[in-house]
């Protein structure tokens, strides 16, 4: 089942709550589902991993029910609607925390500490982008002997045509098997850079994504 096949079900499901009702959990579920798909999944594997709209809209119902049933500020009624909150709506309210200020000596040990921490996270930083351009030098460096590569193989099958061609026979099967050769090393390199290249497109979407969540935690405290 993809996003809009999750969407349209959940919406007929939630037909009979009011219109406003049944945006808001929708959008809620539409942006968990796209929060998921940012993380690198599928959109299949998202909507597995959020739920089945049936059960999802069954437990919204109740909610709502719940709630349209206790006068609102009731203790009990508190607990009756938490308790009707879908796994995934209680999961994303836990994560959310209250802001707090910062103490007197901590903006104190602060500033006192910049110039040690600051000149720390340059240099951690410097360091990263040193090893990830190294990484990505060493892969455009693969991508230019693969190519290099097929080009002497094209080259060699010229020349072999061409001694061929004048009556040097030995020395024309001499640059066929040269050009084999290179075929074959061009073929693994294209192969090798391929998978670095990859690889390296993963690892720098995951890491991009690891300081995105650590940003908004650390918003969120």
């Amino acid at each position: 089942m993809d996003k809009r096949e999750f969407i349209e079900k959940l919406c007929q499901k939630l037909t009979g709550l009011p219109f406003l009702e049944t945006e808001e959990r929708v959008n809620f579920y539409r942006e968990m589902i796209d929060d998921r798909i940012e993380e690198g999944l599928t959109e299949e594997e998202a909507v597995a991993e959020v739920g089945m709209p049936e059960d999802i809209a069954a437990q919204i119902i109740a909610e709502y029910k719940a709630a349209k049933e206790e006068p609102v500020g009731d203790e009990e009624n508190t607990k009756t609607i938490e308790e009707h909150r879908t796994p995934a709506e209680q999961s994303t309210e836990k994560a959310e925390y209250t802001k707090r200020k910062l103490a007197p000596w901590e903006i104190v040990l602060l500033v006192l500490g910049a110039p040690v921490w600051l000149s720390l996270l340059l240099a951690a930083f410097a360091v990263a982008i040193s090893l990830y351009a190294a990484a990505w030098s060493i892969i455009i460096s693969l991508w230019a002997s693969a190519v290099a590569a097929a080009g002497t193989a094209v080259g060699a099958v010229i020349s072999g045509i061409r001694f061929a061609c004048i009556g040097n026979f030995a020395e024309g099967l001499c640059m066929l098997g040269g050009a084999l050769i290179c075929v074959g090393l061009s073929i693994l390199l294209f192969l090798l850079s391929h998978y670095a290249s990859r690889n390296a497109v993963l690892l720098t979407k995951k890491c991009a994504l690891t300081v995105k969540e650590k940003i908004a935690k650390r918003r969120l405290k």
